[in-house]
């Protein structure tokens, strides 16, 4: 931290002060009994928030802003505490979270594009229906309530206003196997979400916090990206043992905390999930072999022909395409 801007100056890029997208850390909360946004839930949400911001390595790869973490502003830390930095978390007066709300709520059919952007980022906007058949070779529908990252579709940026959302995605184009860059226009169907309801109330909200790039001992978020992917991974494996820890899990089963459902999102936790599982059937498929192997040769009683045989069930086992 203390040498970032000696770093800048030397033609590096200043560490760490740069968002990044693939990095960052996503939430979302549903709540079964209407409005969300009571001081109980409030409180909840801001402690699964504090996991994270609290983590003993999060300093060391916050987005930095004046040589010190960034405040995460898209947090309901921040908008309802006034800073996310805070660890204890005290349930709020109802009135003035009440208050709050309502202020989120107007913010969304406000005339300021931003405060109707901020407003609508912690909103159920209802569904999404994305079509657009200038891409050749495909043509894309899907439907979604909060929008977060998806294996096949990346929101790279969203403004909401008067039901129409603009978004920068890029796609993955199965024939052509490239992928494509483009801003289409999406228009809500607002009975289905937070503007059809009377009076306006969300159910479901969401939450992110930055991450930074480039690290420390790296030029620019694309110097050596292997090994700073790498040290997000090993951060985010202390993540997950901080939220299993919390949550009392054992599994990747529902979690709830209070009457809350909360679900957390980010790609290097997809990554590592994505590595544990592949390892395991790897695992798993060694041991077939092996106990196929030990089968043949008690069978057979002969090491050649069970060697042998093992040999053939390796071989055509193989994929072919």
């Amino acid at each position: 931290v203390n040498d970032a801007e000696n770093r800048a100056s030397q033609g590096f890029t200043l560490t760490r002060g740069t968002d990044s997208s693939r990095a960052r850390f996503w939430m979302t909360f549903e709540w079964g009994g209407g409005d969300i946004f009571n001081a109980k839930n409030v409180q909840s949400m801001c402690e699964t928030e504090q996991i994270f911001l609290t983590g003993s390595d999060y300093t060391d790869f916050c987005l930095l802003q004046n040589s010190s973490c960034a405040e995460p502003t898209f947090t309901i830390s921040h908008v309802f505490y006034g800073t996310s930095n805070v660890s204890s978390c005290p349930l709020l007066n109802s009135t003035a979270v009440s208050n709050r709300a309502e202020e989120l709520y107007a913010g969304v059919s406000s005339s300021d594009p931003d405060v109707a952007a901020l407003s609508s980022f912690f909103m159920e906007v209802g569904r999404y229906c994305l079509s657009h058949s200038a891409w050749t070779g495909f043509k894309i529908r899907a439907q979604v309530v909060v929008p977060l990252y998806s294996y096949n579709v990346h929101y790279h940026h969203h403004h909401h206003r008067h039901h129409l959302i603009y978004y920068r995605i890029s796609i993955w184009n199965i024939k052509t196997e490239s992928s494509v860059a483009k801003t289409i226009t999406i228009t809500t169907m607002p009975q289905k979400g937070t503007n059809g309801r009377n009076p306006i109330f969300t159910s479901m909200t969401r939450s992110y916090i930055e991450l930074g790039v480039p690290l420390e001992d790296f030029q620019s978020e694309f110097d050596e990206e292997s090994e700073q992917q790498q040290d997000f991974l090993e951060y985010y494996r202390d993540v997950k043992t901080d939220y299993f820890d919390a949550f009392d899990m054992e599994s990747r089963e529902k979690q709830t905390r209070g009457d809350l459902t909360v679900k957390w999102y980010s790609q290097p936790l997809v990554d590592i999930e994505s590595g544990e599982i592949a390892n395991g059937d790897v695992m798993l498929a060694i041991l077939s072999l092996g106990f196929v192997y030990a089968w043949m040769l008690a069978q057979m009683q002969s090491f050649f022909l069970g060697t042998f045989c093992m040999l053939q069930v390796a071989i055509y086992s193989r994929p072919t395409t």
